[in-house]
């Protein structure tokens, strides 16, 4: 088993700890195009598999992102009661970990985290800096609170994108990239006109992000909504999930979507691959802050971590690489294992921002495009196969 990644274990590393149904190899032995490859029949035991994710998984994952918001809040407040640029900076090196930390965990985005569309309030891709620069140059509210955010500002003027408008951008009319200027930002939190709504802004939308991700959170715990018990019950009383099945199928469809977007939104989108190659480098998720590559590297690596698995302590346990051995299909493991490290690679080669790369010279955007491409394939088609576990289909497929 990989030993390389070490950090908490990603929701389906337990995942598949088996499936309490019979899986079998699919006809034409879909290991990784192998023929060397040797199917067997196995049993999953899915009562095992669901109870770990349940209890074992899923409040780690929640409880580190709930820890990362109330960091990014106290540095927030501490910045706005004291503005400087070393306080500038503390809180956007606070949003960047609890930034990628998300994108790590949305290989497993299910369950509470998709409740009253909650992973678009936290990340909606698609925040426009207009409605973000209206909100701060509007006469009303007189105060821009939580509840204020919470009730009235849709997703697309909140959450982290809109977190990150606040603390690398200012309301430039016709920005031309990444502004990588702490100290112009600072400015607008201190000198500008709208100074003190900019940090009332900044303050709400941190205290509201929290607030999500406490109630993704407290869903999945047994004195909140105790949605560990629909997975751990599934087909024993859940009324989420009849069968165990179900559960296990919504599981391993997750994983997939997870791999399409990384390709088809986070590299495809500003590549032009939705637009007759058309780029769209303002459509780079992270371009103001210049992060962009560093998120499509959490955003692989939380989907490493499942393939691989690592429990809570950072220990390997047994995951899709285990069970594809055990299914025979070795050949398509190593194919998998390969595939996450050339796509790793590929993107460590994009130089500077994805805006600057997508904007200059497309070449290795578009060779990390290509392997993702190939992981897709691999993970989404067949490894899903091999599990006979049917994908469905997802606005995000360019397939």
């Amino acid at each position: 088993m990989n030993t390389l990644l070490r950090t908490r274990t990603p929701l389906v590393a337990i995942l598949l700890t088996a499936l309490g149904l019979v899986i079998t190899s699919c006809g034409g032995g879909g290991g990784g195009g192998s023929s060397d490859d040797t199917p067997t029949n196995t049993r999953w035991n899915a009562a095992t598999l669901l109870a770990s994710v349940g209890n074992d998984v899923m409040p780690y994952i929640y409880d580190d992102l709930a820890q990362q918001a109330q960091q990014l809040n106290a540095s927030a407040a501490s910045f706005c009661a004291q503005p400087s640029e070393s306080a500038l900076v503390q809180v956007q090196a606070n949003w960047l970990l609890l930034s990628t930390s998300w994108l790590n965990s949305t290989a497993v985005l299910f369950g509470p985290a998709i409740d009253n569309n909650r992973d678009f309030s936290i990340n909606d891709v698609a925040t426009a800096g207009t409605i973000v620069n209206d909100i701060l140059n509007a006469a009303l509210p007189d105060t821009i609170t939580t509840d204020y955010i919470n009730t009235t500002v849709g997703s697309r003027a909140k959450g982290l994108q809109s977190i990150e408008f606040l603390l690398y951008d200012t309301e430039r009319l016709n920005p031309t990239g990444p502004l990588n200027d702490p100290a112009e930002v600072l400015r607008f939190f201190t000198t500008h006109a709208n100074a003190n709504r900019r940090c009332e802004y900044l303050l709400a939308l941190s205290d509201d992000l929290h607030n999500q991700l406490v109630a993704i959170q407290n869903g999945w715990q047994a004195n909140g909504d105790n949605f560990t018990a629909e997975i751990v019950n599934a087909g024993n009383g859940s009324a989420i999930y009849v069968t165990q099945e179900q559960a296990v199928e919504e599981l391993v469809n997750k994983l997939a979507q997870s791999v399409e977007r990384l390709k088809n939104v986070s590299i495809g989108v500003p590549l032009g691959k939705k637009s007759n190659n058309v780029v769209k480098p303002f459509d780079a998720q992270q371009w103001r802050s210049g992060l962009s590559v560093a998120h499509l590297q959490a955003h692989l690596e939380g989907l490493e971590r499942i393939y691989v698995g690592l429990n809570s302590t950072g220990d390997n346990v047994y995951s899709f690489d285990d069970q594809l051995q055990q299914l025979g299909f070795n050949n398509l493991h190593i194919a998998i294992t390969n595939q996450f490290t050339r796509t790793r690679e590929a993107i460590a080669e994009i130089d500077g921002s994805l805006y600057d790369a997508v904007s200059t010279d497309t070449i290795d955007v578009e060779a990390a495009y290509l392997a993702a491409d190939t992981l897709v394939a691999l993970l989404k088609r067949e490894m899903s196969s091999v599990l006979d576990v049917t994908i469905g289909f997802t606005s995000d497929d360019g397939d």
